[in-house]
């Protein structure tokens, strides 16, 4: 999702003039070097000092800006923890910070570059809103959005290129994309496993008489309560599919609008271990969020109910 990160922001800031971006000396994967070299008189490197980096962006606000402070997201959300929530979020600040490498995506580089819990540490901090768009068409909107919404943000970005998915449009009052695929499981995804849902329906639909819809959380925060509730209350199995620790992503996100709902709820992610090195493919099998072991894990669910 970086390129068209990147080309979305120099896009912008042609009717933005107040766009200023930061980067934690990750430029060239982030991608934001491109925008320096577009905008030279709105960009810094800031070196690798993130935390740094989070309260220049709080004074950048103060003045005016509309900063935009990237980094991965395994150490901006982490590192610059004490500043996020003193100098941007109390303040409730105009600051986004785009987490690149979200997940698993930064693959064999390895535990300390995989952001397994970030959405997790901003779920829980006030005034913070989080996005994480499903595929690379998403990032576009999504980034403007974003940018148009006053208050801090974060936006949780894959590394690898994440093609178009087609249908599912954009619900923009609810935050969410959904695929109709009627029965009665719905798969929740967000950011790259979205993908990894929807091909786990087809796999679905080849083995078994499993019928699965899909929604994708593109606006993990805040969600709407109402019109979620109404949407899986019509699925006897919600199962949460996420690159992130199985402790305080998605899976608990819906399993608080599910508090005291009868249905059967299934949380797929990594579960509440440190993550191995391999490809992202790899990792994603490894931890049971592929479209294969999706398809495996509601298939095992519904064995009982299943025609012999």
């Amino acid at each position: 999702m970086r390129d068209p990160f990147a080309q979305s922001l120099i896009a912008l800031a042609e009717t933005r003039p107040d766009i200023f971006v930061l980067d934690g000396d990750c430029s060239h994967s982030t991608r934001s070097y491109r925008f320096g070299e577009r905008y030279p008189h709105a960009f810094l490197n800031v070196g690798i000092a993130e935390q740094n980096m989070i309260s220049m962006a709080a004074g950048l606000a103060h003045a005016g800006f509309r900063p935009i402070a990237c980094g991965f997201a395994a150490i901006v959300a982490a590192r610059a923890a004490e500043q996020i929530i003193q100098s941007i979020a109390y303040p409730s600040l105009n600051v986004k910070i785009a987490g690149h490498y979200a997940g698993m995506s930064a693959s064999r580089e390895g535990a300390p570059h995989h952001a397994i819990t970030d959405i997790a540490f901003l779920r829980a901090v006030p005034n913070m809103a989080i996005w994480s768009p499903a595929d690379d068409g998403d990032v576009g909107p999504v980034l403007e959005t974003v940018l148009d919404t006053a208050g801090p943000a974060y936006l949780r970005l894959s590394r690898n290129p994440v093609p178009a998915l087609e249908g599912g449009p954009y619900d923009a009052a609810g935050g969410y994309r959904f695929w109709d695929g009627g029965g009665d499981v719905l798969l929740v995804a967000t950011g790259s496993t979205v993908r990894e849902a929807r091909a786990a329906t087809a796999i679905l639909e080849r083995r078994s008489p499993i019928r699965a819809s899909v929604l994708g959380l593109v606006r993990i925060k805040p969600l709407a309560g109402r019109e979620l509730s109404r949407l899986l209350g019509r699925f006897r199995t919600v199962v949460t599919i996420e690159e992130h620790n199985v402790i305080g992503g998605i899976g608990s996100a819906i399993a608080e609008i599910l508090s005291g709902s009868a249905g059967r709820l299934i949380r797929l992610g990594i579960a509440d271990c440190f993550t191995e090195t391999g490809s992202h493919d790899e990792l994603l099998d490894a931890y049971g969020i592929s479209a294969e072991a999706i398809a495996r894990r509601v298939i095992d669910a519904h064995a009982p109910a299943l025609p012999a």
